[in-house]
């Protein structure tokens, strides 16, 4: 199967309606399409209700995966909290679920915002009350499986239930 990243050609739902993400997604189910950094989630505006209804009408394309990223710097710089954060997750991951949502960071814009420790802090958060196998495909299966990735090399194995590389 062809495999496409294509974050850069899916509009942002804060501002356009899905049908705006153009025919990719839809014409071209064959190819597995990326959603880069919540589609940018107006988090500091605020906007949770807009956004959640375009994400949910994303989520209906069975071939476009999301990324978990991103936003620390789609918030306030240096004031947002993750209690902030949580509900354009929890959005994130009802709409599109463990096996469509892939950790991702927005490195190296994101120490714009926070640390690398805090950025870290975030990853582990957000989906802490997720199982661990549901953890396991936030923080490496869904990426293994959207971009066609193989056996793991040793370093950490998928279903551990815990982040892999987050080293610190």
């Amino acid at each position: 199967m062809s495999r496409l990243d294509a974050h850069h050609h899916v509009r942002r739902p804060a501002s356009a309606p899905p049908s705006a993400t153009g025919p990719g997604p839809r014409r071209r189910v064959q190819l597995t399409f990326v959603l880069d950094h919540l589609s940018k989630a107006p988090i500091a505006r605020g906007e949770l209700q807009r956004w959640a209804s375009l994400i949910r009408e994303l989520a209906a394309l069975t071939n476009l995966f999301c990324k978990l990223s991103g936003m620390v710097t789609e918030a306030e710089w240096h004031r947002w909290s993750v209690a902030a954060l949580r509900p354009y997750a929890d959005v994130l991951l009802d709409a599109f679920g463990p096996e469509r949502v892939m950790l991702g960071s927005d490195w190296p814009v994101c120490p714009l915002a926070a640390s690398y420790e805090e950025v870290v802090d975030v990853a582990e958060a957000l989906p802490a009350e997720l199982t661990a196998a549901e953890r396991s495909h936030v923080f490496a299966v869904t990426a293994e499986r959207a971009y066609g990735l193989g056996e793991r090399d040793g370093r950490g194995r998928a279903g551990d239930g815990g982040p892999v590389g987050l080293d610190r």
